[in-house]
């Protein structure tokens, strides 16, 4: 058993960006051999305040505790005396006292003030040269060799632990791969409570509509509302079949043009006065389990929609949308789009093994 620990706090952001802070936190678990220590709580943007740690999310209210333990080589926070002992207004304040901070340089300080781990490539052994230097592209190394018990990373991971983790060779590569396939999995109280929604609808199509935030920081990603029955015609989606839509749109009646050819279904169809974070998860669940599934390309929230079906069996593919598909878009503003820093150039990465 490793008697050295890694520690992070996940990136304060949405759902799918703190999931990809975790899951790169993981990574380095595995490829360093240390445990990861599971925080206690998790700040999700727009759901809790920051300064008021007890508000904060814990993981396991999101995620099965049994199947993320046996998956992951973890610890509880509060198993670490040196962790436990920590009081502040957030649980890794002071955290500096007892562990190595791992900190980057300002890079893309623009895109991240916080300055993030994207331009690093997070390494241990290099046991291929050719390979490695085919991966980084020309980013920077970052070693995590350290003789250090505790290393943390303060709030700067953030990317996609295929672009930022390198795995020294293709056995590390594929079992970290089916580890965040398999390891993040619903709660079944969750699974359940949508049940009665997915029995309801029977056999159904989903589409996710990515718009909220996107219509000022990335508006050329945003659904043209007119072209989606084109991307459905184009992916051969049946009109009766019930389509329900994940949005977070608060406006539905912008939909209503759908209902001429489908039987549009909402979250908020089934369910009312839902908290921010479970209509969210559930928003998650229902679309893993439709027959046809169309996201919105660009989106995180899309990309762990197409992850969740492919651990349940249900492949769709994740460079089609119905905003654009991925063949259409010349983009390429943010780094971790530069498609050769990664393991795999799609999201399908993770289930192709």
């Amino acid at each position: 058993m490793s008697d050295k620990f890694i520690s992070i706090e996940p990136w304060w952001a949405g759902f799918a960006n703190v999931r990809m802070s975790l899951e790169i936190g993981l990574a380095i678990s595995e490829v360093t051999n240390r445990k990861f220590i599971v925080p206690p709580g998790i700040y999700f943007n727009a759901i809790n305040p920051w300064d008021k740690k007890e508000t904060y999310i814990n993981p396991f209210d999101i995620w099965d505790e049994n199947t993320f333990k046996k998956t992951f080589n973890t610890v509880g926070y509060y198993e670490v005396p040196e962790y436990a002992n920590l009081n502040g207004q957030t649980y890794f304040s002071g955290v500096d006292d007892v562990s190595l901070l791992m900190l980057f340089n300002e890079v893309y300080k623009e895109l991240h003030p916080l300055h993030s781990c994207i331009g690093f490539v997070l390494t241990t052994d290099i046991e291929d040269k050719e390979d490695f230097e085919k991966f980084s592209q020309g980013r920077t190394q970052y070693t995590l060799n350290h003789p250090d018990k505790f290393i943390h990373f303060p709030r700067n991971l953030f990317g996609h632990f295929y672009h930022s983790v390198y795995g020294a060779n293709d056995e590390i590569k594929k079992s970290i791969k089916k580890k965040m396939l398999h390891g993040f999995q619903f709660k079944n109280e969750h699974i359940e409570a949508t049940k009665f929604i997915r029995d309801a609808l029977g056999d159904y199509n989903s589409i996710h509509v990515r718009r909220g935030d996107f219509i000022d920081t990335r508006p050329h990603t945003v659904a043209l509302l007119e072209e989606i029955p084109n991307y459905l015609d184009k992916h051969l989606f049946k009109k009766d079949l019930p389509l329900y839509i994940a949005t977070d749109e608060k406006d539905k009646s912008i939909f209503n043009f759908l209902k001429d050819k489908y039987n549009i279904y909402f979250l908020d169809n089934f369910m009312q006065d839902l908290s921010p974070l479970t209509a969210t998860i559930y928003d998650q669940i229902i679309p893993s389990y439709s027959f046809q599934f169309l996201g919105s390309v660009m989106s995180t929230f899309t990309d762990y929609i197409h992850v969740n079906r492919a651990s349940l069996g249900k492949f769709s593919n994740p460079r089609v949308g119905c905003n654009f598909d991925k063949e259409e878009l010349q983009y390429n503003k943010y780094p971790w789009e530069v498609e050769d820093w990664s393991w795999q150039h799609l999201y399908s990465y993770y289930w192709d093994v």
